[in-house]
């Protein structure tokens, strides 16, 4: 058999097993952006590497309701949304390794999966405690309301905590009943919290 006659089934063989493989979900493990589905990219992040769909600043929730958030930390006093971590849950400092996470690259947006392939991640419902954006439920960011502990040397920690995501210049995004309603509190970029302790108490 000639080199030729043999690259040819070889080559044959690798196409099909490359067909074969299906594209990974977001949330799901990656070792590169190639092997995720529709263009969404693998990032490092705390607990790995994981596909995201990429959004952009001007979106507040994603196709599926997942929250669009910087993947980056977000600078102190603006807002809080990540919580201890920063907006996305991110390793290191917060920021998103791999690839739109290196400095002087444009800023990453992503949108949360709410969970992760993973047999150890377990995501935080609302207003369990986080440490990231990234271990809250579908639709949830971590932040530190008003009122709570968010030092994670104090032994009275009782925040961050994952709250739902809303758009400030939105109305009647937070659910409730009249008068029981949060409101949402905005916390710059075009997105906010409900947050529970704007909820009145009844007399």
């Amino acid at each position: 058999m000639t080199v030729r006659a043999f690259l040819l089934p070889f080559s044959l063989m690798t196409a099909v097993l490359f067909a074969c493989v299906k594209p990974v979900n977001d949330g799901n493990a990656c070792f590169d952006s190639s092997e995720c589905r529709g263009g969404s990219i693998c990032a490092e992040t705390v607990y790995g590497n994981y596909c995201f769909t990429q959004c952009g600043p001007e979106v507040v929730h994603c196709e599926d309701g997942e929250a669009c958030v910087l993947s980056e930390e977000l600078p102190e006093g603006a807002g809080g949304m990540g919580g201890n971590g920063g907006a996305g849950g991110m390793a290191g400092t917060g920021g998103m390794g791999g690839e739109g996470g290196a400095a002087g690259d444009p800023e990453l947006w992503v949108c949360l999966p709410g969970d992760l392939e993973n047999p150890d991640f377990v995501p935080a419902d609302l207003r369990d405690q986080c440490d990231y954006s990234l271990d809250c439920d579908l639709g949830l960011i971590c932040v530190c309301i008003p009122g709570a502990i968010c030092d994670p040397d104090d032994p009275l920690r009782s925040g961050p905590t994952c709250q739902r995501l809303c758009n400030p210049s939105t109305g009647n995004e937070c659910p409730g009943v009249p008068d029981l309603q949060p409101e949402c509190t905005d916390l710059g970029d075009g997105r906010g919290f409900c947050d529970p302790t704007t909820i009145a108490t009844p007399r």
